[in-house]
């Protein structure tokens, strides 16, 4: 059931089911990512995750740090204190016929209607923007392979710039992700 999230560096989100003991984090990087940590400055994001991988959108339920394994990257800028749109879901494979989640933590800035967005897109053809820092689903994905934007804007619609304020990934929806 819950969980937390896990993410480093912008990456699909690890789920960490067992909080009661220490991560070797290059062990589950190369385990559930499929590569070893990379030498240098990295980013990580966690939050908890509720049994159907809705992220926990309550005030400290979110933590982001800098670190660096083994030396420090030479010019690596990142501002946790600048707005900050952190991807979840969708990942991987979903199954044909159900509703999908579309999740995201968004700090340091405000959604609504006269703040910041986040705009979406899917496949490069159907778009919107969320205002509201809630759950939202995407219905009636055909299946096959789709790629899914994100993009954290301000009021009038333009970029907020960031490291990960503007995320792709391609998931799939097949008949049995099983």
């Amino acid at each position: 059931g819950n969980h937390v999230h896990l993410i480093v560096d912008n990456e699909p989100y690890i789920a960490i089911r067992d909080v009661s003991k220490p991560i070797d984090l290059n062990a589950v990087v190369l385990k559930e990512l499929g590569h070893p940590l990379s030498e240098g400055t990295h980013v990580i994001q966690v939050f908890p995750g509720r049994g159907h991988h809705e992220s926990v959108k309550e005030p400290g339920a979110f933590d982001v740090r800098v670190f660096h394994f083994k030396s420090k990257t030479a010019d690596f800028k990142f501002d946790a204190k600048a707005p900050l749109l952190t991807y979840s879901r969708p990942k991987g494979c979903s199954d044909a016929g159900s509703r999908v989640l579309l999740d995201f933590y968004v700090t340091n800035t405000k959604l609504g209607a006269t703040d910041s967005r986040v705009h979406y897109t899917i496949d490069g053809n159907t778009s919107g923007d969320i205002v509201a820092f809630t759950p939202h689903y995407v219905e009636n994905l055909p299946v096959g392979e789709h790629q899914l934007h994100l993009t954290l804007q301000d009021q009038n619609g333009s970029p907020i710039s960031g490291l990960f304020n503007d995320t792709t990934r391609t998931i799939k929806v097949a008949p049995d992700c099983k």
